[in-house]
């Protein structure tokens, strides 16, 4: 578990971290917080599960990770409506991926 962790976090550092700031928010939950300006979200999100298919490769029990995104725009949210949101997407993620 803590070895599969650790190399997510990685994974996700590795992607995401020229971009903001990555966090793990607690248990198997990670969160990054893009702070610079970006045109294709949808194209580092395929980087993401890029690296972490390779981690697969390299170790079988890396497990299937599902991620929910969303742009905040504080004149028309909150930052708990934006998280919901994000989980709403991240659960339509994993059900749509489940094999």
């Amino acid at each position: 578990g803590d070895s599969c962790l650790t190399e997510i976090g990685r994974c996700i550092k590795k992607i995401y971290a020229s971009y903001g700031k990555c966090y793990r928010t607690g248990g198997d939950e990670f969160c990054v917080i893009i702070d610079k300006g970006i045109k294709d979200i949808e194209s580092i999100n395929s980087d993401f599960f890029t690296s972490i298919e390779k981690a697969r490769s390299e170790d079988i029990r890396m497990p299937a990770v599902s991620l929910g995104f969303v742009k905040f725009d504080p004149d028309n949210s909150t930052v708990e409506d934006s998280i919901k949101k994000a989980d709403v997407m991240m659960y339509r993620y994993k059900q749509r991926n489940k094999t």
